[in-house]
């Protein structure tokens, strides 16, 4: 078994690699209070992680991040880039884990890979992400040894459904609290998928106190 990854050599990989059919534009140039959304996300990851890179079919988004785009064509959704992810780790780790987050999630716990990272799984267990009773499978540890699983699973045009692809594998969860805020409890991972959303993701940053921020 490989040795468990600590905060500080962690690889991660933020995925934004979708069509952004909701949002009507590339997620991760949307802007959220000044940021765009990538940014935000890089800046709750990036403390966390010894590296980071963002998955983006996007050949022209500017980034000071690492650009990797996915491995398997034809938009085959998140796994194609939890994929691209591992093949990534495989390049600049030893790591057995990569971490992944969406690109729509700007409220992610400043806690997230320590509190993943303290579960004991072995090279082969995904730790996911789950709050308010709901499991966040594109946030978590993956271990790099599935990306030939995965990339089997893939070569089957129906096989798209992340969640019938984690119904076949070792899985192991963690409950992340929701943040209070003036406007009521905040899921950390809140996903920004329309521009509604983008509208109550500004109202929780007003709320939220400048550390959150």
């Amino acid at each position: 078994m490989a040795p468990p990854a600590t905060p500080t050599d962690l690889p991660g990989v933020i995925l934004a690699g979708g069509l952004s059919r909701r949002m009507g534009a590339d997620k991760a140039t949307t802007m959220l209070a000044g940021l765009s959304l990538l940014d935000h996300v890089a800046n709750r990851l990036s403390p966390q992680v010894g590296s980071l890179a963002v998955n983006s079919n996007n050949p022209t988004l500017i980034t000071r991040l690492p650009l990797i785009d996915d491995g398997i064509t034809g938009y085959a959704g998140p796994l194609a880039g939890i994929a691209t992810a591992m093949e990534f780790v495989r390049q600049v780790s030893s790591s057995s884990h990569v971490l992944v987050a969406p690109i729509d999630t700007p409220f992610l716990p400043a806690d997230l890979v320590q509190r993943l990272l303290s579960v004991t799984a072995d090279e082969k267990t995904i730790v996911l992400a789950r709050s308010l009773g709901r499991v966040h499978p594109v946030v978590g540890l993956w271990p790099v040894a599935l990306k030939e699983t995965i990339e089997d699973w893939l070569s089957a045009p129906d096989n798209r459904k992340l969640m019938l692809f984690l119904g076949k594998q070792v899985c192991i969860e963690v409950e992340f609290q929701a943040i209070d805020t003036a406007h009521g409890p905040l899921d950390p991972f809140f996903n920004v998928n329309s521009p509604d959303d983008l509208a109550r993701a500004e109202i929780y940053l007003k709320a939220l106190s400048h550390d959150i921020q």
